[in-house]
């Protein structure tokens, strides 16, 4: 995505974008770019595959290159994150 086109603040309030669609997101991040994200808190859910697509989420989101990652323990959980100059990252 163009740097003109990139996203400042993204809000990934749905399943698509955050449980999948996160690499997409993510690359529609601009360098200063913050993410927010909601409902990341495991003890809300009750079924195992949700609790594991949260433990994914946070582990793809600590795995980025460049990416600084701040838990926010408020409200369903929220994370919040902002992308460091790329250029800085290599």
């Amino acid at each position: 995505m163009a740097a003109a086109t990139a996203a400042r603040l993204a809000f990934a309030d749905a399943e698509g974008g955050k449980w999948s669609g996160l690499d997409r997101t993510l690359a529609a991040l601009r360098d200063g770019g913050v993410l927010l994200l909601d409902d990341m808190d495991p003890a809300r859910y009750t079924l195992a595959e949700h609790r594991a697509a949260i433990a994914g989420v946070r582990a793809a989101l600590r795995a980025q290159a460049g990416l600084a990652v701040v838990d926010l323990p408020v409200g369903s959980g929220h994370i919040m994150a902002t992308m460091r100059p790329r250029a800085a990252v290599a």
